[in-house]
């Protein structure tokens, strides 16, 4: 409950939520960390996805040349059939180096994954062509996925005078540990940014991502879209 102008008490409305993407290179580290978190604060299930911007899933390999997976068409992304999932990963892992992926805390890191969802996704092949709702909060956790992020939705998304599309970015180490911190720091701006209507961010996201951003000691960069 809250006090209302008249002094009499009103039910408190809360946070505003809505569609939330977290996006990293691959979507098996930092943007699926942050989406588990948010679950785990009680973030509803059907408004916050985790995606990779890179054109493959790349892991580590002990030869030194990265393993390389692609990402499932959108289509098969939720559904049965032949898809890149996190079991498959981690059973081409352990087929190419189980010694490797274990120390490195790759395995780990891939169940962690399982427990949130299926298999990577792509954010490009997940919203091009617009089948599916756009989000008004992107993260990334990367300077390079935020570039790519932000000339691809200037470029197929952006129409000039609908609704606001957030994009901002966290200087995240990938690491299990920068992801975790990562997390909390997307999760603090998407409840920060919830104390307002995304048709106000044009005039507020300055000044709540500054504090956030003075907050954890980290310089966040933004750019607003009209999608």
């Amino acid at each position: 409950m809250v006090q209302g102008d008249s002094g009499t008490m009103i039910d408190d409305p809360g946070p505003i939520l809505f569609r939330t993407a977290l996006v990293c290179a691959s979507n098996v580290n930092r943007s699926i960390e942050a989406h588990r978190f948010f679950l785990e604060q009680g973030y509803p299930a059907e408004l916050i996805g985790s995606y990779g911007a890179a054109d493959a899933i790349r892991l580590p390999s002990p030869t030194g040349f990265p393993l390389t997976a692609q990402f499932s068409p959108s289509g098969l992304a939720r559904s049965p059939g032949s898809k890149t999932t996190y079991q498959r990963l981690i059973d081409e892992c352990m087929r190419r180096g189980a010694d490797f992926y274990t120390r490195e805390g790759i395995i780990a890191m891939l169940e962690r994954d399982m427990t949130v969802k299926d298999c990577p996704e792509s954010f490009q092949q997940t919203f091009r062509g617009r089948h599916v709702a756009l989000p008004s909060l992107v993260i990334t956790f990367d300077r390079i996925v935020y570039s790519e992020l932000a000339q691809f939705i200037a470029m197929e998304l952006q129409r000039g005078d609908v609704d606001e599309l957030l994009l901002v970015n966290i200087a995240t180490v990938d690491s299990i540990a920068g992801a975790s911190l990562g997390a909390i720091v997307a999760f603090d701006i998407a409840t920060k940014l919830g104390a307002y209507h995304p048709n106000q961010w044009p005039s507020v996201a300055d000044g709540v991502l500054a504090g956030v951003g003075l907050a954890y000691e980290q310089s966040l960069t933004h750019s607003l879209f009209y999608v």
